[in-house]
């Protein structure tokens, strides 16, 4: 794939978010975790260029993985959405249900890692990491691993 085509796609991407940002069909929430994702992805090509491992493939994995976790988002909300539906069926009336929400669960962890792997490509480049960063993400990520018991 060549940078012009990459170039493009990554342009309508961010228009389409900027768009559902704008007119309030997305979650700042999720626009944190593009934009998580965008700098891994980002961030993980410069620590390529610098160690001398640039591979097209690897890449195109890596863009193929973020689209995943995407649908993995959408999936979590689809289960909320079920839980709600399910509970009005027998008669029970969640309030808030913004409050059950397996998709931010996804969200919150999915911050947590990929703020993880920044932090590690940063490292990679020679770039120096505060020690406060690094727990912040190990929380997120790790407190939401957790929760998979439940």
């Amino acid at each position: 794939m060549n940078a012009d085509v990459i170039a493009s796609k990554t342009g309508f991407a961010a228009t389409i978010a900027v768009y559902a940002y704008v007119t309030n069909r997305m979650s700042e929430l999720f626009m944190v975790v593009c934009a998580f994702f965008l700098i891994d992805y980002v961030t993980g090509v410069i620590r390529s260029m610098f160690e001398g491992t640039t591979n097209s493939k690897i890449g195109l994995k890596g863009i193929i993985k973020k689209f995943s976790y995407i649908l993995m988002i959408f999936v979590a909300f689809l289960v909320d959405y079920a839980i709600i539906c399910i509970a009005k069926e027998v008669g029970i009336s969640i309030v808030s249900p913004r409050r059950l929400s397996f998709g931010s669960v996804v969200m919150i962890w999915l911050i947590g890692n990929d703020g993880i792997s920044i932090l590690e490509n940063f490292n990679a480049m020679g770039l120096r990491v505060p020690k406060f960063l690094k727990k912040v993400f190990r929380k997120m990520r790790d407190k939401k691993n957790s929760k998979e018991d439940l």
